[in-house]
């Protein structure tokens, strides 16, 4: 048979149990609101790491995307002008290199004037004497600054010397190409020629 101190007992015992449990004098509406809000803040700190890996990914693109774009804006990235024509026309090229080098001209060249003038270059025979009597045409660009090739056609100054018409817009290497025409013999030149002030 039992007593009311064995049901007072028993109350008090499970009070006390749920009191440990909750922590909050058994409360458990606001252990519950814990636990949610707990399960909330999990779930929300989860959603970091998909982000994470989105950005590791993305960061990547843009900023070869920039590199791309930066590449391209620059005025000195130039493609090669003319370059499958020249590939078609390799066999002559080759045969004028070979028809220069039985010539044995030599060309001379000074640094390019800057902003106004005009530039000078110098023709010899294979035996080193100033050649005469030549006719002189020139393609000039900038090589770092994209622009289109010049053409211009020199006059003879002095024995020898042969002047174009050009002063560079600055300073910096640029793209010469010469031909040399006396008689039946053309001589042709290549090179890279800074200009300077």
């Amino acid at each position: 048979m039992h007593t009311g101190q064995d049901h007072g007992g028993k109350a008090g015992g499970t009070a006390g149990f749920v009191a440990n449990r909750t922590g909050d004098d058994g409360n458990l509406a606001l252990e519950a609101a814990r636990q949610v809000a707990q399960a909330r803040r999990e779930r929300a700190a989860g959603w970091q790491w998909p982000l994470f890996v989105v950005a590791l990914l993305v960061i990547p693109m843009i900023f070869g995307g920039w590199l791309v774009f930066e590449a391209l804006a620059d005025p000195g990235f130039t493609a090669e002008k003319d370059y499958y024509k020249k590939a078609l026309d390799w066999d002559q090229h080759a045969k004028q290199v070979a028809h220069n080098s039985e010539l044995g001209w030599q060309v001379a060249v000074k640094p390019m004037p800057v902003g106004q003038g005009a530039w000078r270059v110098q023709l010899k025979d294979a035996h080193g004497a100033p050649l005469q009597g030549a006719q002189l045409s020139a393609r000039i660009g900038a090589l770092t600054g994209g622009q289109t090739m010049q053409a211009l056609a020199g006059t003879e100054v002095a024995p020898g010397w042969y002047e174009l018409p050009f002063a560079a817009a600055r300073p910096g290497i640029h793209d010469v190409e010469l031909q040399f025409h006396r008689g039946q013999d053309l001589y042709t030149w290549q090179q890279h020629v800074e200009a300077t002030r």
